[in-house]
């Protein structure tokens, strides 16, 4: 799974890059169009922490979280079903 390479902390992205243009996409488009459509309103900065809570609720028990050298948008999570 591709996400942004954020904390679920927003005073841990304060010197995040991308961070101003993240949580503006965020408010303007995607956790509004979420909410719209009656999800969770998570948006495009929801941040590891959050990711990796869900990865484990939904069942996933080994999740490695991976960066694409180039990259500074996002983080991969590799998730496996299972311990």
């Amino acid at each position: 799974m591709g996400d942004s390479a954020a904390s679920s902390k927003l005073e841990e992205n304060l010197d995040l890059l991308l961070g101003p243009a993240l949580h503006t996409f965020s408010v303007f488009s995607c956790m509004t169009v979420s909410l719209g459509e009656d999800g969770a309103g998570l948006g495009t900065v929801r941040g590891r922490q959050t990711a990796l809570r869900m990865l484990k609720g939904a069942g996933f028990g080994e999740v490695a979280v991976r960066e694409a050298e180039g990259d500074i948008l996002n983080v991969y999570y590799v998730a496996r079903k299972g311990s």
